[in-house]
């Protein structure tokens, strides 16, 4: 189970900076409606998979940590707000 939770915090947060960096540039207004859809659409699937058990939520949200400590500077993107996933 791991595994499942690396992937879906990487998609998960590259799919918030996507949407992130696409609200900062004028010429991405196309990109912004589907890019917040995936967003949301990701954080519910991600939502409904780790919000049962504290284990999952807590290496999900460590994962998502290492992320923002790794890429958030470099694409100067603002860390995550953490969402409840209860």
């Amino acid at each position: 189970m791991p595994r499942l939770l690396e992937y879906l915090a990487m998609a998960d947060w590259a799919a918030k900076a996507a949407t992130t960096a696409a609200a900062s540039h004028p010429k991405t207004a196309d990109l912004r409606g589907p890019l917040e859809s995936l967003a949301k659409a990701l954080a519910a699937q991600v939502a409904s998979i780790i919000g049962a058990i504290d284990e999952d939520r807590s290496y999900f949200d460590d994962v998502t940590a290492k992320l923002d400590e790794r890429f958030a500077d470099r694409l100067a993107l603002k860390p995550a707000t953490h969402l409840a996933y209860a």
